[in-house]
């Protein structure tokens, strides 16, 4: 059995992406299912992407320039639901 180059490696979750089985890849390359198996795992680890969301604002902080150099005031019953438990909590919620 012999090795993989590095490009190949990286080529592995698009052949899986494609529908090649793992099986199928091994041949290809001439090495072992169980190499395919973890050069994948690394691969996907590597390129692992956590999707995360942040609410907008959709009102303008500023109505005019003269504003910038202003901070801004807000009253309790001008901020949402979701910024008033933040606030209101001792800790983050991680």
């Amino acid at each position: 059995m012999g090795e993989m180059t590095q490009y190949q490696k990286e080529q592995l979750p698009l052949l899986l992406i494609k529908g090649h089985t793992l099986r199928e890849i091994s041949e290809m390359y001439g090495v072992s299912v169980n190499k395919v198996s973890t050069y994948t795992k690394i691969q996907l680890e590597r390129n692992l992407k956590v999707p995360l969301y942040f609410n907008s604002k959709t009102v303008a902080y500023y109505e005019n320039e003269q504003d910038y150099a202003r901070t801004p005031k807000y009253d309790w019953d001008d901020i949402s639901h979701e910024e008033k438990q933040i606030l209101k909590s001792p800790e983050p919620d991680v």
